[in-house]
């Protein structure tokens, strides 16, 4: 993420959110997720459909902003900021923002004969249900998210037994300070992803590569005021491995 101009004043300096600061309690840990999954439909090894609900709870870390870092009161009551005064010192980010919210989700796959082999869309919501100890309320958050999974007809590079490709568009909808709006909280990404799938011993490995694209939010357009910027690429790595056993208490 980029900020100018490039010097160091009260909105710009170098930092991680691992170490506490004026207004936000540091940490390496975000928020914790729970989440209860029912195969609502299932085809088994065959071609067909499967269908999946999930029910859960996030629980927000500790690492979070412990005041509003926009001043909106004083800037309702007096017009404007003086950031050069005194008792302004702030940090906008963190990685919770220390709400507590019900999750639902939803999934639908289908396995076919020929390419894509596998596809599949997902829906996720996060509604807070809880504001933070220190009087935030976080938007309502939704995700959609299409994936494909194609098996290769002919030798490639490393020759994966699969190529993904999905695209995902996450929301989040607008929060709170109290009573004032979080000029900063809605933002609309979108995420292309392609990766491969290979054989390792009886397991998969699989490496994806994704591209956030800022559709709608601060640091578009311009609304741009602020001089700002984002440009980053996900790397994620992941490992399958199938266990022979069922929980029979849960089998029926």
């Amino acid at each position: 993420m980029e900020w100018g101009p490039h010097e160091e004043s009260v909105h710009h300096r170098t930092e991680t959110s691992l170490e506490d600061f004026v207004n936000a309690k540091g940490g390496i840990l975000g928020d914790g997720k729970f989440l209860f999954k029912y195969l609502l439909h299932n085809t088994g090894h065959e071609e067909g459909s499967r269908f999946f609900l999930g029910i859960g709870m996030s629980v927000p870390s500790k690492n979070v902003l412990t005041s509003d870092p926009f001043f909106l009161e004083e800037q309702q009551n007096t017009g404007d900021v003086n950031w050069l005064e005194d008792g302004h010192d702030h940090r906008h980010f963190a990685l919770s923002d220390g709400n507590y919210k019900g999750l639902l989700e939803l999934q639908y796959f289908n396995k076919r004969k020929n390419n894509p082999v596998f596809w599949g869309i997902k829906l996720d919501s996060a509604i807070p249900f809880r504001d933070s100890d220190y009087g935030y309320k976080a938007g309502k958050s939704y995700s959609l998210a299409l994936s494909a999974l194609f098996k290769p007809n002919t030798k490639i590079v490393s020759n994966p037994i699969g190529i993904s490709s999905g695209l995902v568009l996450l929301h989040a909808g607008q929060g709170y300070w109290g009573s004032f709006k979080d000029p900063t909280s809605i933002s609309t990404i979108l995420i292309p992803t392609i990766g491969g799938i290979w054989e390792v011993g009886n397991g998969t490995l699989s490496l994806n590569i994704q591209k956030p694209i800022l559709i709608d939010g601060v640091g578009t357009g311009s609304e741009n005021t602020l001089n700002n910027s984002f440009d980053a690429i996900e790397l994620t790595i992941g490992y399958r491995y199938a266990l022979d056993y069922v929980i029979e208490w849960l089998y029926f």
